[in-house]
């Protein structure tokens, strides 16, 4: 479950530079998709 751990690399950047929040959630999406379809999607 790294997507976690992104996640908190990616709120602890945007305290700095909001404009990293922006680019983490487009690279986030995908990845979100990602796992999603690999879990609910093979039944």
């Amino acid at each position: 479950m790294y997507e976690i751990g992104f996640v908190i690399v990616a709120i602890k950047a945007t305290s700095k530079r909001p404009f990293y929040l922006v680019i983490s959630f487009v690279l986030l999406l995908p990845m979100v998709g990602i796992w999603l379809f690999e879990t609910y999607g093979r039944k």
